[in-house]
């Protein structure tokens, strides 16, 4: 049961990183005047915690989402990483009734 439990709560977390970057960069691809994402917003608050910066190192930027993630799975969600527009929102509505299903 253990096995099965680390399987699925490291898969769904992946799956929910993976949605997060891309939500990221789909905002940067329609950037609408003034609309952030929730990695523009992270570093506007905390600055660039990325060697090299975010956006030539898209792994750190995969770690950042996997930690949004586990920390949103877990519901202990810190509140340094938010959704910043509807597509964040979306996401995270839809990740959080994930991870209700996930702990049921």
């Amino acid at each position: 049961d253990i096995v099965k439990f680390t399987f699925v709560t490291t898969f769904v977390c992946h799956v929910a990183a993976c949605a997060w970057v891309m939500a990221d960069r789909r905002t940067a691809e329609i950037s609408v005047a003034g609309e952030q994402s929730w990695l523009s917003a992270l570093i506007a608050a905390k600055g660039d915690c990325c060697i090299p910066d975010a956006s030539h190192d898209p792994f750190c930027v995969y770690v950042l989402a996997l930690y949004w993630a586990m920390m949103t799975l877990t519901t202990v969600g810190y509140g340094d990483i938010t959704p910043q527009n509807k597509l964040e929102y979306g996401i995270s509505i839809t990740y959080m009734m994930a991870s209700g299903v996930t702990w049921a």
